[in-house]
């Protein structure tokens, strides 16, 4: 899996998905029937996708998003990006943070939907996975991360 924890099952001692970071304390893990759902009311959400063919390689990758949403709000998707550059004289690397796009922006619905959504990842370059709820409140859950071959 190139993602952690996708569907928020695992939280920490605060209630909060392990695996994610946040951006603003205004989110929970609840449950939803026999599931639990992240519910986020304005704030972000994302992580880090550093494993195998997603990470940085020297020619680009095609990745889809599958998550399953709903809510009376909206929802971005977005991508951080970045490239670790080798640095020969110390033997270390070091990471640039280049500008962040948008991947998707969905209007929810009060009926849960399944989103998928497609993009490149450029060459010398990985990204991290992000959600900001725009107008919350919103409930995501089943994230994941494939790689499109």
């Amino acid at each position: 899996a190139y993602l952690t924890n996708g569907s928020f099952e695992d939280v920490d001692k605060d209630g909060q998905p392990k695996g994610w970071s946040k951006i603003s304390a205004k989110s929970k893990v609840v449950q939803r029937g026999g599931a639990k759902a992240l519910e986020m009311n304005g704030c972000s959400f994302y992580q880090l996708i550093t494993r195998g063919e997603l990470n940085q390689k020297p020619y680009p990758r095609k990745m889809s998003v599958t998550y399953r949403a709903k809510g009376p709000g909206r929802l971005e998707v977005y991508l951080l990006h970045y490239s670790d550059v080798h640095d020969p004289k110390t033997g270390k690397y070091k990471r640039n943070f280049l500008p962040t796009t948008g991947l998707a922006t969905v209007d929810l619905t009060d009926g849960e939907k399944l989103y998928t959504h497609e993009c490149e990842i450029p060459a010398d370059q990985w990204v991290g996975l992000g959600f900001h709820d725009l107008k919350g409140p919103v409930f995501l859950d089943d994230v994941t991360v494939n790689l499109v071959k």
